[in-house]
């Protein structure tokens, strides 16, 4: 198993944590859920985030173990598409990800944000932070298995997108 440069709390701790606010909890919990699929499997259009899935399905998984998205909802899967040279709409990817997120400037990331990147010119790939400051991201890519990556390794850095829940909590102070 991969080696996380930081140790979390378990996610019962956290909700006996009187002074940290639900915002800080949910963060938690969400970034607990995506290190329990360090070295699962890539699996192309897989919808089984600790089975077998592609990096969008694997990414939301943790929000939904968290309660903050429905639990049938699926990113449509293009990658497929892409690679066979279809015609696509280079803008659903974002368009789904706008429905129970929002972009942020880079510099207001923190841990469980939603990191996308571009595969040949369109956003199309997405880990989660864990950590900043060193920043580190847990993801599904292509063909290997669900790792950690210091984020300014990746490439091809594109937005960073908090759930819209914990930005409403945010903003009233919780």
């Amino acid at each position: 198993m991969s080696e996380h440069p930081i140790t979390l709390k378990g996610a019962e701790h956290c909700h006996t944590q009187a002074n940290m606010k639900p915002s800080d909890v949910l963060r938690e919990i969400i970034v607990l859920h995506a290190l329990r699929g360090i070295d699962t499997p890539y699996r192309n259009g897989g919808q089984e985030a600790y089975k077998g899935a592609d990096c969008a399905n694997f990414g939301i998984t943790p929000y939904k173990l968290a309660g903050l998205i429905n639990e049938g909802l699926r990113i449509p899967h293009q990658h497929k598409d892409w690679m066979l040279g279809k015609d696509i709409n280079p803008f659903i990817f974002r368009e789904f990800i706008l429905q129970f997120a929002e972009e942020v400037p880079f510099d207001d990331r923190k841990p469980a944000d939603m990191v996308s990147f571009l595969w040949q010119g369109i956003e199309s790939h997405v880990g989660i932070i864990t950590q900043i400051d060193p920043d580190w991201f847990v993801h599904a890519p292509s063909g290997e298995a669900v790792k950690f990556q210091k984020l300014m390794q990746a490439t091809s850095l594109k937005s960073i997108y908090r759930h819209k829940k914990i930005l409403e909590l945010e903003a009233n102070g919780q």
